[in-house]
């Protein structure tokens, strides 16, 4: 049986408790559990890498934004990106969506693990989504929905700027102007 449970106790902080409670039928179980079980607390210990590497990311660009006068807003205060939805579980597609952008709320990148981690079902939609368009199959409206996130289609089309890029302009633009 196994029960894990993942609480945010303050911002900052992530804890996290496993109750593992292995079968033993002495059949050589013991052991593909174990592998398991090690494989569950390297996933974990991941993504509490990647929502701290997030978290201090989005703390310095706070810094950096209000080191030259500009509008910083609190990616604690401002979780949805401005936007607030109401997501029927029903349509898939729309909640596979919804949870791609905050997922690219989250991180800052459309760059999903489709082999191991939380997110590889993600993942593994996100390149039908690609195939779809490549083949012509994708609505205007899905289509228009991902492109209205900054959804990053392939080589044929550059990501965007990253954050410190995109600030470098900002620098210069406030410079300039």
């Amino acid at each position: 049986m196994l029960v894990d449970s993942i609480s945010d106790t303050d911002s900052s902080k992530l804890s996290a408790s496993l109750l593992i409670e292995a079968p033993s039928n002495g059949n050589g179980a013991d052991h593909a559990w174990e592998m398991e079980k090690k494989a569950l607390l390297e996933e974990l210990a991941e993504t509490k890498r990647q929502l701290k590497e997030a978290k201090d990311a989005a703390e310095d660009a706070m810094k950096k934004a209000s080191s030259i006068g500009a509008k910083a807003v609190d990616p604690d205060s401002d979780i949805s990106d401005g936007e607030v939805s109401i997501v029927d579980m029903k349509d898939k597609w729309t909640v596979k969506f919804t949870e791609l952008r905050d997922y690219r709320i989250m991180t800052g990148n459309y760059r999903i693990n489709t082999k191991k981690g939380l997110h590889t079902k993600l993942g593994k939609w996100v390149e039908k989504q690609k195939a779809a368009y490549k083949d012509g199959k994708l609505s205007p409206e899905r289509t228009s929905k991902l492109n209205s996130i900054g959804f990053v289609w392939g080589k044929m089309f550059p990501p965007p700027l990253s954050w410190d890029e995109g600030f470098a302009a900002l620098q210069q633009f406030k410079e300039t102007f």
